[in-house]
């Protein structure tokens, strides 16, 4: 896989979860289907740092661009302050020796968080996400909650 260019942007805050619609009842019986508020402020808060973070590293635009995209996540989750002390100490220890803890609990991995991470970058970093050809992310406990990105152009030609 050669890479054509790479970004790495650190984005911080819980990892934004996605739950593409929800679902509510009218009074008359029948249903609505919505975007969170929450989640529409969250996607543009996501997509407001890479442009921002992009118009100061970049004076091409290459942007969205119509190769292939390989991206590489890492959904941190600040340790809960409510472990006991000696639990925490064990966290900074193994933390600081380059071994962080892996957080099986929810958000889904795939479903809830690559799926919000994708849909704010589509049109601004790729065209479509069909571009995307590579994917390679984890959920990790941290010193604070943030998620960090990095984004590589993958030389290979363009996606027909």
């Amino acid at each position: 896989m050669e890479i054509y260019d790479e970004f790495e942007f650190e984005i911080l805050g819980e990892p934004l979860t996605w739950q593409s619609v929800k679902v509510a009842r009218k009074v008359n019986g029948g249903m609505i289907f919505y975007t969170p508020k929450e989640i529409k402020n969250k996607k543009g808060y996501i997509s407001n740092i890479i442009i921002d973070t992009l118009k100061e590293t970049r004076t091409d635009s290459l942007f969205p661009t119509d190769k292939a995209i390989g991206i590489e996540a890492l959904f941190c989750y600040k340790i809960p302050d409510t472990l006991p002390k000696k639990k925490i100490k064990m966290f900074y220890e193994r933390y600081d020796s380059g071994y962080p803890d892996f957080r099986s609990k929810r958000p889904d991995l795939q479903d809830n968080l690559m799926k919000g991470l994708i849909d704010s970058l589509t049109g601004i970093i790729w065209m479509d996400d069909k571009q995307i050809v590579y994917i390679n992310s984890a959920k990790i406990y941290d010193k604070q909650s943030k998620t960090i990105l990095k984004i590589k152009i993958l030389n290979g030609g363009i996606i027909c």
